[in-house]
């Protein structure tokens, strides 16, 4: 049994093949996303805003600095203790209509933080896809695959 155990946990061959993940996060990455970003996007309340992020980004300096420190926890496991700091909410799915069914949770992170888990989702897909590691089911966060045409098939 133990046997069996220890088997199913170990890492696959060819995923220890593929070494380890850098998850590079270069200033045009990062400048592109908050260019992109949408500046009402909700975000812990006692956080910097997407708009002042959005606002930093455009400035080379504070955009390579911004970049820097998001890089930190990423490279050395270190979590700033402003990220440590989330928010429950629930959303109304409807207006007036409260019973469970129609109430959305959602989890409110600093800006920053909010981007830098965005990155480790992306560059995880990245790599998942590499070594072809998705069913063929998985729709979202994927190019040239939309989850209404998952729901479709």
């Amino acid at each position: 049994m133990e046997q069996e155990l220890l088997q199913a946990l170990q890492m696959p061959e060819w995923l220890r093949d593929m070494g380890p993940n850098s998850m590079p996060l270069t200033v045009e990455r990062y400048t592109g996303f908050w260019n992109k970003a949408k500046e009402k996007t909700s975000r812990y309340p006692d956080a910097l805003s997407f708009s002042t992020m959005k606002a930093g980004s455009r400035n080379p300096v504070i955009a390579e600095v911004e970049c820097m420190l998001t890089r930190i926890p990423l490279k050395a496991g270190y979590a700033p203790s402003r990220w440590k700091n989330c928010m429950d909410v629930v959303i109304l799915k409807q207006s007036g209509v409260t019973h469970l069914g129609s109430l959305h949770m959602a989890v409110l992170f600093s800006a920053d933080c909010n981007y830098a888990l965005k990155h480790i989702g992306w560059q995880m897909m990245k790599s998942a896809e590499a070594a072809k590691a998705l069913p063929k089911e998985q729709y979202g966060s994927r190019k040239g695959h939309k989850a209404t045409d998952l729901a479709t098939n």
